[in-house]
Order: C-alpha cells, then sequence, then structure tokens
C-alpha cells in the first residue's frame, strides 16, 4: 500500500501536534472566590487587564463581575442568554453580549454592551426576532453579527 502525499502531511501534522500542544498543571489547590449555595455559576471569563472576572448563572442567565481589586460580586444584569458567548472589550473593561427576550413563545435577541465600571449597558443592535450567532468584536471598536439578511459589521466609538 502506498501512502500518498496528502496522506503523509496529515499523518505528520497530527503527530507534531502532541509535540507542540503542551500540556497544564495544576501549581496550587483551587481557591474560592465567589460562593453562594442557592447558584449555579458556570462561563468565567478574564478581562484583558486581568481584574474582572465575568461569570454566569445557570442557562446563561445574566452577568456577574468579581472585581479582583475591590473583591467584591456585582451583578450588571439578569437578562436571558446574556452570558452564553460574551466576550471582554480590547478598549475598556465592557462586556459585549447577545441578549434575548421573550414575546409569547418567539424569541427576540438584541446585542448589547456592559460598561463594567460605569454599570450601564447600551444597545448596538435592537431586538429582532433572528439573531441565530453570538457577535464578535474586533480591537479597533467594531462589532460583527450574524441575521438573517447575513453579516453586519457596527462601529463603536470608545471615548
Amino acid at each position: 500500500m502506498k501512502i500518498s502525499l496528502l496522506q503523509y502531511f496529515w499523518i505528520a501534522l497530527l503527530a507534531s501536534q502532541t509535540l507542540v500542544a503542551g500540556e497544564w498543571h495544576a501549581t496550587a489547590e483551587p481557591v474560592k472566590i465567589v460562593q453562594n449555595n442557592e447558584a449555579v455559576y458556570m462561563n468565567p471569563i478574564w478581562s484583558t487587564d486581568g481584574r474582572f472576572l465575568a461569570f454566569t448563572k445557570a442557562n446563561y442567565r445574566g452577568i456577574l463581575i468579581w472585581d479582583a481589586e475591590m473583591r467584591k460580586v456585582l451583578e450588571i444584569n439578569d437578562e436571558v442568554g446574556a452570558g452564553f458567548g460574551m466576550l471582554w472589550s480590547q478598549q475598556k473593561p465592557a462586556l459585549l453580549a447577545r441578549v434575548a427576550e421573550y414575546r409569547g413563545f418567539r424569541r427576540y435577541a438584541a446585542v448589547k454592551i456592559f460598561d463594567v465600571v460605569a454599570q450601564r449597558s447600551h444597545t448596538i443592535v435592537p431586538f429582532q426576532a433572528s439573531l441565530p450567532d453570538i457577535p464578535r468584536g474586533k480591537s479597533t471598536g467594531d462589532v460583527y453579527y450574524a441575521d438573517r439578511e447575513g453579516v453586519k459589521v457596527v462601529g463603536i466609538g470608545y471615548n
């Protein structure tokens, strides 16, 4: 049996992945920073500056922030789906998220930016029936999202 050049390439690529990947090792025991026996927390994401840890409650409802400097938790919203795919801004402590609301049996989604320091939100894409994907941000401040009509971009100005 002859191995083609393409098959050889794939075998070499897969074999090299184990050499490059590295391994994770725990260097200390876990430390509890937030505890609530009544709630389930999930999806933690550190801000780019390392000061804030965003996380969400069960079913991705709402966004909570743990401030590492102040050592306190702040709930910045309680909207449906806000914690799924949330993304930190590169420019300032703000989160980009898709939130949802139900009108009867129909789900509507919007894209919002949550400013952690100012503790306010700004809707950049109003609620609509079709927003199938989570929004993506770039370091330039542009936000990309997909809806029924295609992929769109919204420029966000940071002051």
